[in-house]
């Protein structure tokens, strides 16, 4: 299978009585394994929604969405959820050891997974510097942890998770902008490994990403970035995709 995510004409409109708004409306794209996509735009124009609808928090009012080329209305809750790990906006960490923290994601994971995911997150040494390692107390919500040091962790703990799609829903909205920079530099360390879905409201000029997802009054998809964006061929996303190529059953 050549896709990992597929939108297939997908609408999602809110329905409140005799209020209807429409959040997304004929949605194609195709992301293979191991792309890099930003989709970007202002507020409201439809970020969270699709990457609520891609986690099945919320049913497309019309279309498909494919993960692995099986209909996403297909698999349990779990099965869903478990393709995604997700860095958010505001990390939520609990008063208790950093390791405690680390093992919500994934309770089974080893302390030899444990550091190897915050090596990957260029969280581990910061770690190492706290009075008992992994085992240092935490604060309620991570008290006497910097912003950029909270979303570390956070990728470490979405990491644990060995999801196949990583989301970054606007996880660098609360960073400064010195800190931004930094993270989004261990971000691009992820590139080709996971596929990644970095969810922002500007698309910053350091982020090495495979396509731009432009939501919003006339979206578009923005391919082959190159450093000077100007160049980016571009096609609208509501344009119709390709069918997937038959193939002859064995």
């Amino acid at each position: 299978m050549n896709t990992m995510i597929r939108l297939e004409g997908v609408d999602k409109v809110y329905r409140t009585d005799r209020i209807e708004t429409v959040a997304l409306s004929n949605i194609n794209l195709d992301v293979k394994p191991g792309e890099f996509v930003s989709v970007m735009g202002p507020s409201g124009c439809g970020k969270s929604t699709l990457a609520k609808l891609l986690q099945g928090f919320y049913l497309p009012t019309h279309g498909a969405i494919r993960l692995d080329g099986v209909d996403a209305r297909h698999l349990s809750a779990n099965e869903l959820r478990s393709y995604f790990g997700v860095v958010p906006q505001e990390t939520v960490l609990f008063s208790g050891t950093v390791r405690d923290n680390l093992l919500l994601a994934n309770p089974t994971a080893s302390f030899e997974e444990i550091v190897a995911a915050c090596k990957v997150a260029q969280i581990h040494e910061v770690i190492e510097r706290l009075p008992k390692g992994y085992d240092s107390e935490l604060g309620e919500r991570g008290t006497g942890l910097s912003g950029g040091q909270k979303q570390r962790l956070a990728i470490a703990r979405a990491l644990l998770k060995h999801p196949k799609i990583l989301i970054f829903d606007e996880a660098i909205a609360n960073l400064d902008a010195s800190t931004a920079e930094e993270f989004i530099r261990t971000v691009n360390t992820l590139h080709g490994h996971v596929t990644i879905l970095f969810i922002t409201h500007a698309l910053p000029r350091s982020l090495q990403v495979d396509q731009v997802v432009r939501l919003g009054p006339k979206p578009e998809v923005l391919t082959a970035v190159p450093p000077n964006r100007e160049q980016a061929k571009s096609r609208t996303i509501t344009d119709s995709i390709e069918p997937p190529h038959s193939e002859s059953s064995n």
